[in-house]
Formats: structure tokens, C-alpha cells, sequence
């Protein structure tokens, strides 16, 4: 059971540091970066956001997934 904890607490924190480097990353435009950053910004907010965050979050990793998946390959790659 411990072991288990350990290995989803590793997976959290990989994800959390390839979360950071997507919004700061200097290889991807701002306006892709800032829309992970107002993803981000709109998740941590408790008020009803009516699926805003969602979206920003859909259309970014859209974009990482068609015109920056080199970049995308080469943060996550940085982040293991």
C-alpha cells in the first residue's frame, strides 16, 4: 500500500513539474503559454467557472498535440 502512494505521489509531481514548464516555457508562444496559465488560474478559483477552464485547457492541448508536438516531446522528455 505504501509503495502505491509513493508511485502516484511520483506521478503527481511529474505532472505538476511538466505543468509548470508548459506555462513557462520560452520555446512555445506566450499566447499558448498563457492560456495553460489562465487554465491554471480559472481551476484554483472556487466559484463557478460554467466549463471555462476546460476549454482553455482543450484548445491548448490542442495545440501542443498538432503544431508544438516537438516542443511538447521535448518538455516532457526534460521532465521524466
Amino acid at each position: 500500500m505504501r509503495a502505491r502512494f509513493a508511485t502516484l505521489r511520483a506521478w503527481f509531481k511529474r505532472w505538476l513539474r511538466i505543468a509548470k514548464a508548459v506555462s513557462t516555457d520560452q520555446r512555445l508562444p506566450w499566447p499558448v503559454r498563457w492560456l495553460f496559465r489562465a487554465a491554471l488560474a480559472i481551476k484554483c478559483v472556487p466559484l463557478p467557472d460554467f466549463g471555462i477552464d476546460e476549454v482553455l485547457l482543450l484548445i491548448g492541448v490542442g495545440l501542443l498535440a498538432g503544431p508544438y508536438r516537438g516542443v511538447w516531446n521535448a518538455i516532457r522528455e526534460e521532465n521524466r
